[in-house]
């Protein structure tokens, strides 16, 4: 993800949940670098999470600074990460299983049947454009 500015757009409907954000583009010259506006660097794309089986999701606080107030931060969760959380408390029915993602301004927790890549790449400026791709 894009850790400066990651945007995550969520969509949820009937038990399944698409989770679209902003991807870090490797080639990005830097700040300040000279490079011609066309460099490839500076093309946005995003990424496409799919979620099916949803019994909960939230996305909000804690942001990256403040993430040693989730109650699993102890347990090892990182910021800029995706993770599952085994043996979870709130995944109980042994049919599920609890994720989570931590952006830069909020954490994405699910608990699901399945999850999935849906789009690795995205040729598009938005978070909310990728979703809306990807749900016609």
């Amino acid at each position: 993800m894009d850790v400066g500015s990651p945007e995550p757009a969520v969509f949820e409907e009937r038990g399944t949940a698409w989770v679209a954000y902003r991807c870090n583009n490797e080639d990005f010259p830097g700040p300040g670098s000279g490079a011609d506006p066309a460099h490839p660097g500076f093309d946005g794309y995003c990424a496409v999470l799919r979620f099916t089986g949803v019994e909960s999701l939230t996305l909000g606080p804690p942001e990256a600074d403040r993430l040693h107030e989730h109650p699993l931060h102890d347990a090892g969760l990182e910021p800029y990460s995706f993770q599952v959380v085994e043996d979870s408390d709130e995944a109980t029915d042994g049919e599920t299983a609890h994720w989570i993602v931590t952006f830069r301004d909020e954490t994405l927790e699910v608990i699901a049947e399945d999850a999935d890549v849906l789009e690795a790449r995205i040729d598009v400026n938005a978070p909310e454009q990728a979703l809306f791709q990807v749900s016609r």
